[in-house]
């Protein structure tokens, strides 16, 4: 039995690499070009584009990481504090009534 393995490896040149070579051809003066004005950042921008793309990417999930944890606090925060609202209120009704159970049977009495 013959053991064959097969593995799949590109040895090419990827689009941004190539894009990246024509423009610093173009950058460089091959002819009138209009790339010859541009900064240097932007003909270099297709070997760095591609890692700020994921750098935005990242800050903007990591924003919204962040702004969902400070919004369920806030929302931990503000249901604390109506369940303390809400047993005050239930207290004093509880106290009021008690006072009012307490009338009513001292007017009894004297009756």
């Amino acid at each position: 039995m013959s053991d064959k393995s097969s593995s799949s490896s590109s040895a090419g040149i990827g689009f941004l690499s190539l894009f990246f070579i024509v423009l610093f051809v173009m950058k460089l003066g091959v002819g009138e070009t209009v790339v010859e004005d541009w900064s240097w950042w932007w003909v270099t921008a297709p070997l760095w584009g591609p890692f700020a793309a994921l750098a935005v990417v990242l800050a903007v999930v990591v924003a919204c990481i962040i702004v969902y944890f400070v919004l369920k606090v806030i929302g931990q925060i503000f249901i604390s504090s109506q369940a303390k609202k809400k047993k005050k209120k239930q207290e004093r009704l509880l106290a009021d009534g008690k006072r009012i159970t307490d009338l009513v049977t001292e007017r009894q009495r004297r009756r």
